[in-house]
């Protein structure tokens, strides 16, 4: 919830929301890390984003997740986790924002040295690009 209304919370309100709540979480539901990976970057925590990045972006390839809740068959792929760390990766980590415009709030983790991807907006296309020293947001001719 934090995340997702971010405009109706103080920063040292999120901030002290993910100190007390993360370690406390089990993380059980694969919709879980990713979302405490966007608030992590939000409050400028992106190193404590990325193992929770990590889980998002992997669940289907290690199979560390609930299978079953109360007896019931939970298990299969998680396209909600994928989607969760594609937005982590755009999001968070580049700091994809739609703010009167395109703009764009770096907070990489040190294991990214840049990330780069296409997005469009208002009907036109652009190729994004995000490093640690260098951010540029480039309209793509068609």
């Amino acid at each position: 919830m934090l995340y997702l209304f971010k405009e109706k919370y103080d920063l040292d309100v999120v901030k002290s929301n993910w100190e007390y709540y993360e370690p406390r979480t089990e993380h059980g539901s694969t919709l879980s890390a990713s979302m405490y990976a966007l608030t992590s970057c939000m409050i400028g925590s992106p190193s404590d984003a990325y193992p929770l990045f990590m889980k998002s972006a992997t669940v289907d390839l290690t199979g560390k997740s609930k299978h079953f809740a109360g007896g019931i068959y939970i298990g299969g792929t998680h396209p909600a986790a994928s989607g969760g760390a594609y937005m982590t990766a755009i999001f968070g980590f580049s700091g994809l924002s739609f703010d009167g415009g395109i703009k764009v709030n770096p907070k990489l983790p040190k294991q990214f040295e840049s990330i780069s991807y296409k997005v469009k907006h208002q009907g036109k296309a652009y190729r994004v690009n995000v490093s640690r020293n260098y951010s540029s947001i480039e309209e793509e001719r068609t």
